[in-house]
């Protein structure tokens, strides 16, 4: 999943700045909120292995939405050297730009496979997200059952 970003990147330094900035920022923010908001609008409503499940959801779907933004971005700047909009190249159209520009689209299997690789990725983060979930429940039961002894 991150080769998809990090070859991508290399060819597109504004993206794997704020892209791969937007993703962290997904996987750490989405599942504080989600359980801020069990808590405090929902009245705790979700168990947490549902929190993680959604948070989990969130996170794929942007990853996806981020590949197919890339995607689009070097479909369309490979498109911008098809002069007469036929969909082929000409021996005029070809130059050392659109020839580096259709490098980027065809030779890119980490956006081919982000599919495949963000879902064993974000089931590893699930499982993640929902250990630490049961760990700081058992820590807080066991907390609470130290100041109730006391």
């Amino acid at each position: 999943m991150w080769s998809s970003f990090i070859s991508v990147g290399l060819d597109m330094s504004v993206f794997n700045c704020t892209g791969s900035m937007m993703i962290l920022v997904i996987l750490c923010l989405t599942p504080i909120l989600l359980y801020w908001l069990n808590a405090s609008v929902l009245k705790r409503k979700y168990r947490p292995v549902w929190l993680s499940a959604i948070a989990t959801f969130v996170c794929y779907a942007s990853l996806l939405i981020n590949v197919s933004y890339v995607d689009h971005h070097l479909e369309k700047e490979l498109k911008a050297f098809d002069l007469n909009n036929d969909g082929f190249f000409s021996e005029t159209e070809r130059t050392p730009e659109q020839q580096k520009a259709m490098q980027r689209v065809v030779s890119d299997t980490g956006r081919n496979f982000a599919p495949i690789t963000g879902a064993w990725f974000s089931l590893g983060y699930f499982l993640i997200l929902w250990s630490v979930t049961l760990i700081c429940s058992w820590i807080k039961r066991q907390y609470v059952r130290q100041v109730h002894r006391t």
